[in-house]
């Protein structure tokens, strides 16, 4: 099963080159996980300030500002990552501990995230009404039309990887390179949807251990995010490329 040799070859690709995706991760990483305890420790301490001077309990504008900004580095952190990942795996581009900051090309994939994006939500958004409206046969049917516009954006998220290297032709050229492809795109959805169940609930009952279960689930959100970053470097790989698995 092609889906299955993607999977696989993806999971290779991070702990085959396990040195490699820590350097270029690890600096941002934790720099994002300090930046978010400083803006949760700043939202927090906003909202005590309003309440003992009797206001509302609510976020407020200042943690409004501190939770955009929160989010802007995350979006900025994890571009910088997946483009460094990308052009090192795909162009076997040298990778240090301080990341490589290529504005256009972030910049770049950002732009093309966000379209594939605002596609898959429309879509989610368009099943969900649907499906509310209709009760319970509704989400009944809801969940296999979810698991098609999930692996639709796979076939546009493998746009991403070129937009990192300013090459393949962009989201018309990620789908002509998929077409015919939609099973495989399906089958691949599923192992990656029950892969994260089957993690997940693991790391959850591994995270009720004190401070070790913490640094475990780091460690999980971490490869979570390795692992999906090399399946679109497989598809754009193989699909685009014509790269054989191997």
């Amino acid at each position: 099963m092609k889906a299955w040799q993607i999977f696989t070859h993806s999971l290779r690709q991070v702990f085959g080159n396990m040195g490699a995706a820590v350097r270029v991760s690890l600096v941002p990483f934790i720099g994002l996980i300090v930046v978010a305890l400083v803006l949760g420790g700043g939202l927090m301490f906003s909202m005590m300030g309003r309440t003992d001077h009797g206001m509302d309990s609510g976020i407020g504008g200042g943690g409004v500002l501190l939770m955009l900004v929160l989010i802007v580095v995350y979006v900025g952190v994890f571009t910088m990552i997946a483009v460094n990942w990308h052009r090192y795996v795909l162009l076997n581009e040298p990778i240090g501990w301080m990341p490589q900051v290529r504005m256009d090309r972030i910049l770049a994939y950002f732009g093309t995230a966000l379209l594939v994006g605002l596609i898959t939500f429309v879509g989610a958004m368009i099943v969900v009404v649907i499906a509310g409206a209709i009760g319970a046969i509704g989400w009944i049917i809801g969940i296999p039309v979810f698991v098609l516009i999930v692996a639709f954006s796979f076939r546009l998220s493998a746009a991403l990887p070129g937009a990192a290297l300013g090459q393949g032709g962009g989201l018309s050229g990620s789908m002509a390179a998929t077409a015919g492809q939609m099973g495989t795109m399906i089958a691949l959805t599923l192992i990656y949807f029950a892969a994260s169940l089957i993690c997940g609930i693991a790391v959850g009952l591994l995270s009720m251990i004190p401070v070790v279960g913490i640094l475990i689930n780091l460690a999980f959100q971490w490869l979570t995010m390795m692992v999906a970053l090399s399946i679109l470097t497989t598809l754009y790989g193989h699909y685009v490329e014509k790269r054989e698995l191997a």
